[in-house]
């Protein structure tokens, strides 16, 4: 029996920016659960570069309550998906996740791969304000500019899987360079 290799992505953010969307789409599934779990695991097989791989989307809480385990869940992760709100032009949700990925970081030398991803929640949202761009840019600036920044608009069905699996190929490819 052959051996599959399998990829570990923690995906985390600010709270309803995506991860539960990202992570169903990835794994081709409309299963939902409970709001408030501590990690959602939705996996999927795929082939890159001529070898089968498992590539699961650990969807990982930031919510207090699970503190105490989630450097656990951050272990052994091959890359790291981080979402926050892009039409939050305070910053906050950006901000929110500082922490937490300074926490990931902690856990790693060298830091494997990492892909910021910008949410769009509202059907009414036309366009972006240039103050986005500027907060973005800063944010990974102060967290290494060559991260991948993508948006995703979870308002538009047909965009919105096309642009989840362009960032998990976008990872995978990045996964496959270190």
């Amino acid at each position: 029996m052959e051996s599959r290799k399998k990829l570990k992505i923690v995906v985390f953010g600010s709270r309803h920016t995506g991860q539960g969307p990202l992570g169903r789409a990835w794994g081709r599934t409309d299963a939902d659960l409970p709001d408030l779990q501590p990690v959602v695991i939705y996996e999927r097989d795929v082939e890159t570069n001529g070898q089968s791989v498992t590539v699961t989307a650990w969807i990982l809480s930031l919510d207090p309550q699970f503190e105490y385990m989630r450097q656990a869940m951050c272990m052994k992760a091959d890359g790291f998906i981080y979402t926050f709100d892009v039409s939050d032009i305070t910053g906050k949700s950006l901000q929110y996740i500082d922490p937490f990925v300074d926490e990931a970081r902690t856990l790693y030398d060298p830091m494997p791969p990492e892909i910021l991803v910008g949410s769009v929640y509202d059907p009414t949202w036309l366009k972006k304000p240039a103050k986005i761009d500027q907060l973005v840019n800063e944010w990974l600036e102060r967290h290494g500019a060559s991260m991948p920044f993508f948006e995703l608009d979870l308002t538009n069905k047909d965009n919105f899987f096309a642009a989840v699996e362009q960032v998990f190929e976008k990872m995978i490819g990045m996964i496959a360079e270190n």
